[in-house]
């Protein structure tokens, strides 16, 4: 009789575990569910406004969709001067998409593998600028730009690519690299390899991750910069992707009210590049942050 009742005790036991198991599932999906409608809600507004009529979307009793979807507002949006600001936007995104990890790479490659006289004295000088605003630099750099003949072009807008792309980046990918050892590199160096080969053999494909995410980052920057080409670009025929779009759709018009369906479009549309370059790139970006979590300070 004690045996049955152990055994029913245990077969209890297992069903209330496997129960509370099953629950737990449920409600964390749930949750999960409820997050995503709540977060997508948004973006699923803006798409549905994009497909209807001015009138439709400054309506009160606006709908979720229209009764009559239309793609009259991507018509609008992509005019001639939407692939021109896409073209201008384009030179800077190559620019800064590659050169702010490679300079990166380069700057904290220095600072952690190479010995030289006053190393950690200017890095943390380097840190130390962190505590400056940028408003308080912003001025001195558009008085440099200006003396340089600069003005109007878009070298300032470049110019910064070949600095590292900030002093946070040049920090990650340096503790990552002295958080790797030495054990490599000296291995490669009695192997005959020198500086560049243990550089770009050894020590870049460990922090390429992290360096992924940096041209992520510094994509992204540039796709949504406004105020720099603002600043600095006065041809109309120059301007940026989100410079040319918000000027043009979003500012210097008294009928604002008849472009509502334009705006989201225009919105739609800035999101797509973006998006698209987060699914391709999704598992490597994510290692890269994961990789961050790995970094000893």
């Amino acid at each position: 009789m004690g045996s049955v009742l152990r055994c029913f005790m245990e077969i209890t036991k297992a069903t209330r575990k496997k129960t509370e198991k099953i629950v737990k599932g449920v409600l964390f999906y749930s949750v999960c569910v409820i997050l995503t409608i709540f977060f997508m809600f948004p973006i699923y507004v803006m798409i549905s406004r994009s497909f209807m009529t001015s009138k439709e979307v400054m309506s009160i009793t606006a709908k979720l969709w229209s009764a009559s979807p239309s793609f009259d507002a991507y018509k609008t949006a992509l005019d001639g001067a939407f692939f021109q600001y896409l073209g201008n936007t384009a030179i800077i995104l190559l620019t800064h998409t590659i050169c702010v990890p490679l300079s990166c790479f380069l700057c904290a490659y220095g600072f952690s593998k190479c010995n030289f006289k006053g190393r950690d004295f200017w890095f943390a000088v380097a840190l130390g600028c962190t505590m400056i605003s940028g408003s308080v630099t912003g001025i001195p750099s558009f008085l440099l730009y200006v003396k340089l003949n600069l003005y109007g072009t878009y070298w300032p807008l470049i110019i910064p690519a070949f600095c590292g792309g900030g002093i946070m980046n040049i920090f990650l990918v340096r503790q990552f690299l002295l958080a790797s050892g030495v054990t490599l590199d000296e291995a490669a160096k009695i192997d005959g390899a020198n500086t560049l080969q243990r550089m770009f053999y050894i020590n870049f494909p460990i922090v390429f991750p992290i360096l992924l995410y940096i041209a992520a980052n510094a994509f992204l920057g540039v796709w949504n910069d406004y105020k720099g080409p603002l600043i600095y670009i006065q041809d109309e025929e120059m301007y940026t992707f989100a410079l040319g779009l918000y000027q043009k759709f979003f500012t210097g018009s008294s009928d604002l009210d008849s472009k509502a369906n334009v705006q989201m479009a225009t919105c739609v549309l800035m999101s797509i590049i973006p998006m698209g370059l987060f699914v391709v790139f999704q598992n490597r970006i994510i290692g890269g942050v994961q990789l961050f979590g790995a970094v000893k300070g």
